[in-house]
């Protein structure tokens, strides 16, 4: 990843803090072990530009609960 746009970094915080990507494949196992989860959907900001919003949700769940383990 070239870390040269929002989207790119983005990914690359949430990499370091732990966060998991999981496919559509592995959903439902994932859910299973992470009841409290939280799933964005992600694919080419080009493409699909709603995607583009992701580092705001991310930031306003950060400060809404500020005291939940992510």
């Amino acid at each position: 990843m070239s870390n040269d746009t929002p989207f790119d970094a983005l990914w690359q915080r949430m990499l370091a803090r732990g966060w998991t990507p999981v496919s559509e494949c592995r959903l439902d196992d994932w859910l299973t072990q992470a009841p409290d989860g939280v799933v964005l959907l992600s694919s080419d900001p080009k493409r699909t530009p709603e995607v583009s919003d992701n580092p705001v949700m991310i930031g306003e769940l950060l400060r809404e609960f500020p005291d939940y383990t992510w």
